[in-house]
C-alpha cells in the first residue's frame, strides 16, 4: 500500500522525534510545575514501571520473531512487541505464581534475561526502517501531539497520588482497594496466586492485576508499590493511545495523527490512568487488536494469516482484562477476520480459525484457574450454564450480585437505557465529543466521496477491513453496552477505538481543504472543551490542593491515618503486628491493612453473616474466639451504604447485632469519626477473654 510519496521526507513541521520530545517534555514539565513531590514519585516509581515494560518487550521481540511477520516496520515491530510481551508476561506471572514462586531474586533474574535477549534482538535487527520512515508528509498536523502532552502530564500528575485520593464518582478508586490492588497483595502475602472465598471479584481474569503483582514482588513490599502500579496503568494508557495512532496510521501519516491525538485528549484515558485500573490495559490490546486486523490486509497468503493472530492473541489478552471485551473485541473482530477474508475467500477459514484459537489460547489459563477453583470457567458469571461447585456461592449473593449489576430500575426500559446512552457516552464530558464527531464526520465523508467512490472503482482492502472493523466494534460494543451492562459509563471505554479511527478514516477521505484547515480547529476546539473538563474534574476532586499540601513522595497519608476516614488503618496495621485477628465488618478496602485483617465482600458467603443466623449472641461471641479472632470491627457508613444500594447487605448484621454482642463479651474500644460533630463512621470492639457466666 506503498506509494512514491512514502519516501518524501518530512518538508515542514519538524522532525517527528522533535516533536515527541517536546511532547514528553511538555508532560514534565507540567508534573514538576504542580509538585516537586509529585515529580520525585514519577522518576522513583516510574523507573520501575518503564522497567517493567522494558524487560516485557523484550520478551514481546522475540514472540515477534518467531511468528515470522517478515520485514515490518519498526513501529509494527515495537507496538507488537510491547502487546505480546505484556500479556506473555502477564501469564507467566500467573502461571508462576500458582507455583508459588514470587521470589523477587527470581523475577528480577528473568526481567534481566527478557531486556537481555530484547537488546539482543534489537542489535540484529539494527538494520531496519527507523520508526517515523514512512508516510506522505504531516506538515504541521504533528504539532498537535502537543496537545497530547498537556493530557499526558496531567494523567501522571494524578497517578503520582496514593490509590483512595482520587476520584468520587470513583468512590475514590473503591475498586482498587478492593480488588485491582488487594488481591495482588494477598497474592503477596501469601507467597502464591490461589483461590480467595471472601473475594469475589478474584475469579475475574487478571491480567493487569498480574502486572501489579509484579510490581510488588519487585519493590518487596504490598502498599509501598502502590504509585508504581498507579503509573504502570497510565503507561498502558500511553500505549492505547499509541495502539490506536498506529491502527489510523495504515492509511497515512496524517489519519494516525488525528486519530491519536483524538485519543490523547479524550479526558477519560487521563481520568481512568490515574488509578491502578485496567480500562487502560483493555484499551491498549483492543487497539493493538484492531490495528493487526487492518494490518492484515495488507499482506497476502500466510503473512496475512499470521498477522491475524497477533491479532486474536491482542483479543485474547484484553478479554484477559476484563469480559466485557469478549463482546466488545473478540466477537467484532473475529467477525471481521471472517468478513474481510472474503476478499480472499480460501484464506477465509484459516483466518477465522487463527483468530478464534489464538485468543481462546491467551485466554484459557484464567478460565481454567476458574474451573480449578470453583467449577465455573467464568465464575461468577453464567451461573445458569456453568453451575459452581457446592459450597463456593449461594442464591442470596448470586441474587444480589444479579440485583447489583442490573440498571437501576428506573434505567432499564428501553427508553431510559437509550437516554443514558446519550447521558454516559455521546454526552458525556469524559467522552469528550469524540463520539459524536466520529459519527458526523463519517456522515460528511460518505456524502462527499458519494461521487468520487463510483470513479476509484472500489475502496482499498485497507479501507473495507478497517471501515468493516471498525463499524461492527462500535455497533456490536454498543449494543453489548445497553443490553448486558449496568450503564456505567467506562464499561464503554472500548468504543472510543473505533470512534478514533473512524474520524481518522474521515480525514482522509474528505478535501485537502477539509484536512487543512477543518481538522485541526476541530481538534483543537476539542483539546479545549476536554481540557476544561478535565481540569474541572481534578477541582472536583481537589487534587490540585492535595498535591500542593503534599509533604512526602510517600504513602504516610493512608499508613499513618492521615487521610479522611483513614484514622483506623495504623489503629488495625498495629493490632495485626503485634498478633492480633481482627475481623473487619462492613467495608472492604483491604489494601492498606495488614495480613491479620480479615474480610469479606457483600457478595461472597460470608462465615459470620451465616453463623449470625444460626447462632446465639453467646455462642457467637464464642465462635469468634474459636476461630481466634482477638478484635471485630464494623464499619457503620458502609454497613448502611451497602444496604441502601442495589447490592444489599446480610440481614442478619447490623447494629442490633453488635449491641447483643456487647452483654455477651464484645467490648467497645475505640470510635472512628470524621470529626466530633458526626457520629463514628466505624467502632472497634474488643473480644474478652471468657464469656461472662
Amino acid at each position: 500500500m506503498s506509494s512514491q510519496s512514502d519516501a518524501l521526507p518530512i518538508r515542514s513541521g519538524g522532525s517527528p522525534v522533535f516533536v515527541a520530545v517536546c511532547t514528553i517534555l511538555l508532560a514534565f514539565v507540567i508534573v514538576a510545575t504542580a509538585s516537586p513531590n509529585a515529580f520525585v514519585v514519577l522518576i522513583k516509581h516510574g523507573a520501575l514501571a518503564l522497567g517493567i515494560l522494558a524487560a516485557a518487550s523484550g520478551l514481546g521481540l522475540c514472540l515477534v520473531d518467531s511468528l515470522s511477520l517478515g520485514p515490518i516496520e519498526a513501529r509494527w515491530r515495537w507496538m507488537a512487541a510491547a502487546a505480546l510481551g505484556l500479556g506473555a508476561l502477564s501469564l507467566l506471572v500467573l502461571g508462576l505464581g500458582t507455583a508459588g514462586l514470587l521470589h523477587r531474586a527470581l523475577w528480577i533474574i528473568l526481567l534481566a534475561a527478557f531486556l537481555c535477549l530484547g537488546t539482543w534482538r534489537v542489535w540484529v535487527r539494527r538494520a531496519g526502517p527507523p520508526f517515523f520512515s514512512e508516510g506522505e508528509p504531516a506538515k504541521g498536523l504533528m504539532w498537535l501531539w502537543l496537545a497530547a502532552g498537556i493530557f499526558g502530564g496531567l494523567m501522571f500528575l494524578a497517578a503520582t497520588l496514593p490509590p483512595g485520593i482520587l476520584w468520587p464518582h470513583e468512590a475514590n478508586g473503591y475498586d482498587v482497594l478492593e480488588y485491582h490492588l488487594a488481591a495482588p497483595r494477598e497474592y503477596f502475602e501469601a507467597g502464591r496466586i490461589g483461590y480467595l472465598p471472601h473475594n469475589i471479584y478474584t475469579n475475574f481474569p487478571f491480567n493487569v492485576e498480574m502486572l501489579y503483582l509484579l510490581a510488588m514482588v519487585l519493590h518487596g513490599d504490598a502498599v509501598q508499590a502502590a504509585l508504581t502500579a498507579n503509573l504502570l496503568h497510565a503507561l498502558l494508557g500511553v500505549l492505547a493511545v499509541a495502539a490506536i495512532w498506529l491502527a489510523a496510521r495504515e492509511m497515512g501519516r496524517g489519519p494516525g495523527i488525528v486519530a491519536g491525538v483524538m485519543a490523547a485528549i479524550c479526558p477519560f484515558i487521563a481520568y481512568l490512568g490515574a488509578l491502578a485500573y485496567v480500562e487502560c490495559g483493555l484499551l491498549f490490546f483492543s487497539a493493538m487488536a484492531l490495528a493487526a486486523t487492518i494490518r492484515s490486509a495488507r499482506d497476502e497468503g500466510r503473512t496475512a494469516t499470521r498477522w491475524i493472530v497477533v491479532s486474536g492473541l491482542c483479543a485474547g489478552f484484553a478479554c484477559g482484562c476484563k469480559y466485557t471485551a469478549i463482546p466488545a473485541t473478540l466477537i467484532p473482530l473475529g467477525i471481521a477476520a471472517l468478513w474481510t477474508s472474503s476478499f480472499r475467500p480460501r484464506r477465509a477459514p484459516w483466518h477465522a480459525a487463527a483468530f478464534l484459537v489464538s485468543s481462546l489460547t491467551v485466554l484459557s489459563p484464567w478460565l481454567i484457574k476458574n474451573i480449578a477453583c470453583t467449577g465455573n470457567p467464568v465464575f461468577p458469571l453464567a451461573r445458569s450454564v456453568f453451575p459452581e461447585r457446592a459450597g463456593i456461592w449461594n442464591d442470596d449473593g448470586a441474587a444480589r450480585w444479579r440485583d447489583g449489576h442490573l440498571p437501576a430500575p428506573v434505567d432499564r426500559p428501553l427508553p431510559a437505557r437509550l437516554w443514558r446512552t446519550w447521558q454516559q457516552i455521546f454526552g458525556s464530558p469524559l467522552f469528550g465529543p469524540v463520539m459524536g464527531l466520529a459519527i458526523v464526520a463519517e456522515i460528511a465523508r460518505r456524502i462527499v466521496t458519494r461521487r468520487r467512490v463510483a470513479k476509484e472503482d472500489q475502496l482499498s482492502a485497507i479501507n473495507k477491513t478497517c471501515v468493516t472493523a471498525c463499524y461492527l466494534m462500535l455497533f456490536i460494543g454498543l449494543a453489548t453496552w445497553i443490553s448486558l451492562t449496568h450503564l456505567v459509563d467506562r464499561f464503554a471505554i472500548v468504543l472510543l477505538i473505533p470512534a478514533c479511527v473512524l474520524f481518522a478514516r474521515a480525514y482522509a477521505g474528505l478535501r485537502p481543504v477539509v484536512r487543512s484547515w477543518v481538522f485541526p480547529l476541530v481538534i483543537v476546539a476539542t483539546a479545549g472543551l476536554n481540557l476544561r473538563t478535565t481540569l474541572g474534574t481534578f477541582a472536583e476532586a481537589k487534587a490540585f490542593e492535595v498535591l500542593a499540601a503534599r509533604a512526602t513522595d510517600g504513602l504516610d497519608w493512608f499508613t499513618d491515618g492521615e487521610w479522611v476516614r483513614a484514622d483506623h488503618i495504623p489503629r488495625l496495621n498495629t493490632l495485626a503486628a503485634s498478633g492480633g485477628m481482627v475481623l473487619m465488618i462492613g467495608d472492604a478496602r483491604r489494601f492498606y491493612l495488614n495480613k491479620g485483617v480479615d474480610y469479606c465482600v457483600v457478595f461472597n458467603r460470608n462465615p459470620f453473616a451465616e453463623a449470625a443466623e444460626q447462632l446465639s449472641p453467646v455462642q457467637l461471641v464464642d465462635w469468634l474466639r474459636q476461630r481466634g479472632y482477638t478484635n471485630v470491627y464494623v464499619d457503620w457508613g458502609e454497613m448502611s451504604r451497602l444496604r441502601r444500594s442495589r447490592y444489599g447487605f446480610w440481614k442478619a448484621v447490623d447494629a442490633d447485632l453488635f449491641g447483643k454482642l456487647q452483654e455477651h463479651g464484645l467490648r467497645a474500644v475505640q470510635n472512628f469519626a470524621v470529626d466530633q460533630n458526626r457520629p463514628p463512621y466505624a467502632t472497634l470492639y474488643e473480644i474478652t477473654a471468657l464469656a461472662p457466666r
